[in-house]
C-alpha cells in the first residue's frame, strides 16, 4: 500500500511538471531566441523601402537597374551603399525574446500603429513584405521594435537616425565625381589646360616661367571631387547664357563634360545651381565653389619665384615702386 502511494505521488508530480512545461511553452513565442531572423526575407528581395515619421513625413527609396533612387525627390540618385547596408543590418537581426506582448505595451514603448518614432515599410514587386515599427530607446544604440503583424515587442540593436526622414540624408552626393586621372583637359574663361604624358601644361604655353603643378592639382581636385548638396529639379539647357560661370572638362576616350553654374538671386543663399550635360536634373552646390574656380587663371597657375632670400631682398618691392 505504501509503495503504491509513493508511485502515485511520483506520477502526479510528473504530470504536474509536464503541465507546467506545456503551459510555459504556450506562453513563449514559437521561435526560439537566436534560431531565426526578425525579418523573414533577404535584402535582395526588397526593391522599395519607405521610411515614415511620427508626423506623417515620408522618404521613399526605390531600386532600379542603375541603383537606388528617390522617386519623390526628382528621381535623384540615392546612396545605394547606405541603403544596402541598412537592409543587410535589419535583415540580419536575430529574433530575441520579447520584452512585452500586449496592446498596452505597444503604447508604452511607442510601437503602436498610431504612435511610433519610425515605420519602415519593406516591399517587393509592389507587394508589402513587412512593416517594422521603431519606438523608444532603452539604451545606447538600442530601440524597441515591433512587426505590425505581431504583438511581441523586441529590444533590437538599432538607432532611429539610421532611418532618416529627409531626402537629403539618402542622397548620393558623389554623383558628379570623376577619377582625376580620367581628366585629360579643362577649360575655364581665359584658361586652358591639357595633360600630356602625365604632365599638365597651359595652352598656349607660358612664354616665361613654369606652371605650378600643385596649383593645377588643386584645380583638378575641385572638379574631380565635386560634391552636390541637393538636386533641384529639371535642367534647362536654354538658359546657359545666364550662367555665372561655364567650364568644360576633356575626359579620356574623347569624351567631354560641360558645367554651367548659376548664382542664386538671394545673396544670403548658401547654394548655387549647376547644370551638367548628360544629366537631366540640375544640382545644388556650395556657392563658394564658383569663387574658388574663378580664382584660377594663368597668373595664378604660374610657379612663384624661388630666388634666394638675398636676391628677393635686393629686388624692389611692390610698395617701394609706388613711392
Amino acid at each position: 500500500m505504501k509503495r503504491t502511494l509513493v508511485i502515485l505521488t511520483v506520477v502526479l508530480l510528473v504530470q504536474l511538471g509536464l503541465g507546467v512545461a506545456f503551459f510555459v511553452a504556450g506562453q513563449q513565442p514559437t521561435t526560439v531566441k537566436g534560431e531565426a531572423t526578425l525579418l523573414t526575407f533577404s535584402p535582395d528581395q526588397v526593391d522599395e523601402l519607405a521610411v515614415v515619421g511620427p508626423q506623417g513625413e515620408q522618404v521613399t527609396l526605390k531600386k532600379t537597374t542603375a541603383g537606388w533612387v528617390l522617386p519623390e525627390h526628382f528621381s535623384a540618385a540615392a546612396d545605394s551603399a547606405k541603403v544596402e547596408a541598412l537592409l543587410q543590418e535589419l535583415c540580419g537581426l536575430k529574433r530575441p525574446w520579447p520584452v512585452a506582448q500586449t496592446a498596452a505595451s505597444d503604447k508604452r514603448f511607442k510601437v503602436s500603429a498610431e504612435d511610433f518614432d519610425r515605420k519602415l515599410v519593406f516591399s517587393a514587386d509592389g507587394k508589402q513584405l513587412a512593416e517594422l515599427l521603431i519606438g523608444s530607446s532603452p539604451g545606447f544604440r538600442k530601440v524597441h521594435a515591433r512587426l505590425a503583424s505581431e504583438e511581441q515587442v523586441y529590444d533590437i540593436p538599432f538607432s532611429a537616425y539610421q532611418a532618416g526622414l529627409k531626402a537629403g540624408e539618402w542622397l548620393n552626393r558623389d554623383v558628379l565625381q570623376l577619377p582625376k586621372e580620367n581628366i585629360s583637359g579643362l577649360e575655364l574663361p581665359g584658361l586652358k589646360l591639357t595633360r600630356k604624358d602625365g604632365a599638365w601644361q597651359l595652352d598656349p604655353p607660358l612664354e616665361k616661367g613654369k606652371i605650378d603643378p600643385q596649383q593645377v592639382d588643386q584645380l583638378v581636385n575641385l572638379l574631380a571631387n565635386l560634391k552636390i548638396t541637393d538636386v533641384a529639379g529639371k535642367a534647362d539647357p536654354s538658359r546657359l547664357d545666364q550662367a555665372t560661370l561655364q567650364l568644360s572638362l576633356q575626359l579620356d576616350g574623347g569624351k567631354s563634360r560641360h558645367y554651367a553654374f548659376f548664382t542664386p538671386g538671394d545673396d544670403k543663399a548658401a547654394a548655387a545651381l549647376l547644370q551638367v550635360d548628360g544629366f537631366d536634373r540640375q544640382f545644388q552646390v556650395d556657392k563658394d565653389l564658383i569663387g574658388k574656380l574663378k580664382a584660377f587663371d594663368r597668373q595664378h597657375l604660374m610657379l612663384k619665384s624661388t630666388a634666394p632670400a638675398h636676391e628677393q631682398a635686393a629686388s624692389p618691392s611692390a610698395e617701394d615702386t609706388m613711392k
